[in-house]
């Protein structure tokens, strides 16, 4: 029975009854505020986005060819197009602006809420290669202010454009690669950012979460434990591009959802790392509060989440940099990133004596 799916259940059931309280049902209280019900809902819906209707996206896509003539052609002919524009995501997306406006995003960022803080202005004769951490479990805080207008991103940094970077995996799923395109999001390939960064216009700013799924696999309420050490792609980017690098850090992220972790070696961890190894995706089993209930759902936990831009790193452009160039920019991006950790933690963390561990 060792390492058995059947004994991964049994530990999974152990923990959630190690976690478990009696249930309740918690109707909200009268009267009820209409923004907290739409601060909800916006947040459950960026939820079930990727998670639910992502691969329902393609279950509708089947029903569609399967029962009607009408959407039998229509499921062909947008399949041609997802086809035809699969490079988009490659080169810069296609960001409507009036869709990233939406106030739906501004109840979004309430539900948490996200903040936004700025550490010195950026000029615009320049792309910027901006390195976010933590990942968390969906990395709400990034979403919040790089893939919409809600925290006045553009405003805040005198018009500096931003273009979240993410696994281009999301782009295979249909009808949500187009959410994902009109709010800017990218793929987080080197072809992506070399895109983005090497843009003639200037005042770019390509967004990527460094950590990626294996920082995810880290994610606990109050322990910040960021995957950097042998993380250096994007330091060689940032040097063939010239493009100066800035230090991001999520306050709060790890503290939105819990995870239920499986012991080292088990049937569970191992399928992970495999799982992971193929997609780029780290299946986690995770929880954070309900819609009816304050213990268990897909909901986030109301918990601030501040993201704070850092001071930049300038960078001197070398079109084939040596590894000790690479590390050496990556030894700096280390120091920079635990520096601005270290003094802003007391502002944002109840604790600030909390440490951040780099693995």
């Amino acid at each position: 029975m060792k390492n058995t799916p059947v004994k991964f259940i049994s530990t999974v059931v152990a923990e959630i009854k190690e976690h478990r309280r009696p249930f309740r049902l918690k109707l909200p209280e009268i009267p009820v505020l209409r923004n907290r019900r739409t601060e909800l809902i916006a947040a459950l819906g960026w939820v079930l986005l990727p998670i639910i209707f992502g691969p329902l996206s393609w279950l509708l896509l089947f029903f569609l060819i399967k029962n009607t003539t009408v959407g039998k052609y229509f499921a062909m002919l947008y399949l041609m197009w997802m086809y035809v524009d699969k490079e988009s995501c490659e080169r810069g997306g296609r960001r409507w602006n009036w869709f990233r406006r939406l106030n739906w995003w501004k109840y979004y960022r309430d539900y948490f809420p996200v903040t936004l803080v700025k550490s010195v202005d950026l000029p615009l004769d320049k792309n910027y290669l901006f390195a976010v951490f933590p990942h968390g479990i969906l990395s709400s805080g990034a979403f919040a202010a790089f893939s919409t207008d809600a925290l006045n991103f553009e405003g805040m940094f005198s018009g500096l454009k931003s273009y979240l970077c993410t696994l281009r995996i999301n782009f295979h799923m249909p009808f949500i690669r187009e959410i994902a395109l009109a709010l800017g999001l990218n793929s987080a390939s080197r072809n992506s950012l070399n895109w983005i960064l090497s843009s003639p216009g200037k005042g770019r700013a390509a967004v990527l979460i460094v950590g990626g799924a294996a920082e995810a696999l880290n994610s606990q309420p109050g322990s910040y434990k960021i995957v950097l050490k042998n993380r250096k792609g994007f330091c060689r980017v940032a040097l063939q591009n010239g493009s100066p690098l800035v230090p991001v850090f999520s306050f709060g992220e790890i503290d939105i959802y819990n995870i239920i972790a499986p012991k080292k070696n088990s049937f569970f961890y191992q399928f992970q790392r495999w799982f992971k190894r193929i997609t780029g995706v780290a299946p986690i089993i995770f929880f954070g509060t309900g819609v009816f209930n304050s213990y268990y759902g897909l909901l986030p936990k109301r918990v601030p989440v501040t993201v704070v831009v850092g001071k930049p790193i300038e960078v001197e452009k070398v079109i084939q940099p040596t590894e000790e160039q690479v590390n050496e920019l990556h030894s700096k991006f280390i120091q920079s990133i635990v520096t601005l950790f270290n003094e802003e933690k007391h502002k944002y963390l109840e604790d600030p004596s909390t440490e951040l561990i780099l693995d």
